[in-house]
């Protein structure tokens, strides 16, 4: 949250965090306190907090999870889900399912024992158009929690070098708040990157929120589709553009 830009304070005057509450990340922005979880691995250099990352064409994008997961192009046919294995590259393993939970339990030995590559998994409440100030501080301690946790166990394990934990929604929320103490869709939002071999820090720049559309939405800085290139070229090592149908600039959110 851009907590030293007063509009932040003028646009959500009910929903807003308290700067003494927020957790700096530098001097412009900074985390929910919520996300207390996370901050070791921020200070550690193991957390990337992309900022401004959505579609960018947002109003063909926005609620339209099939073009998250396919990275299909705005407005042109959507391709079968990539990303959950059903028109995969064969050089990607697929996907196993799961809710957020299961991460610090039940996927992480299947991953192990059945060499499965990539590891989707959802925690579902985020589209808050109500009273998102209580909804929105559980799910986000929810979602640390469950990273810390599976942080610990793969460290414990030796695996948490050979781990790459990148966040992704469909759409992030408008800068105002709405009537009902919630906000509404948007375009950009901030995403996350997580690992022992992330380049930590923040990429991207902050979006403006004097820059927001005729609907609230705040501007796109950054393509989701080139953090997907970024993890498909220097992660898995599957050249993008077979996978995505295009180039993407590379984002530099991993060491190399």
């Amino acid at each position: 949250m851009p907590f030293a830009d007063p509009s932040y304070y003028r646009l959500r005057p009910t929903i807003a965090i308290a700067r003494d509450r927020v957790l700096q990340l530098d001097q412009r922005v900074g985390l929910h306190p919520s996300l207390a979880a996370l901050m070791p691995l921020w200070c550690a250099g193991e957390m990337a907090v992309l900022q401004g990352v959505g579609c960018p064409q947002p109003s063909l994008c926005i609620s339209l999870r099939e073009i998250w997961d396919s990275a299909a192009s705005p407005g042109q046919p959507l391709p079968v889900d990539w990303a959950a294995g059903q028109r995969r590259d064969p050089r990607v393993q697929p996907l196993a399912d799961g809710d957020f939970a299961a991460a610090s339990g039940s996927c992480q030995p299947a991953a192990g024992q059945g060499g499965c590559q990539v590891i989707r998994l959802t925690l579902d409440g985020f589209d808050t158009h109500f009273d998102q100030a209580p909804r929105h501080a559980r799910l986000l301690a929810q979602l640390a929690d469950g990273l810390r946790a599976l942080r610990t166990t793969l460290s414990e394990q030796g695996r948490w070098d050979s781990t790459l934990v990148v966040t992704h929604s469909e759409f992030g929320r408008r800068s105002a708040e709405n009537t009902l103490g919630g906000t509404d869709h948007g375009a950009a939002a901030a995403q996350f990157a997580f690992g022992g071999r992330v380049r930590g820090g923040l990429h991207g720049t902050t979006p403006p929120l004097g820059d927001a559309d005729g609907h609230g939405g705040l501007p796109v800085g950054m393509d989701f589709r080139a953090v997907y290139a970024t993890v498909l070229d220097h992660w898995l090592g599957v050249p993008a553009t077979d996978v995505l149908g295009g180039r993407f600039r590379a984002e530099s959110f991993l060491r190399t």
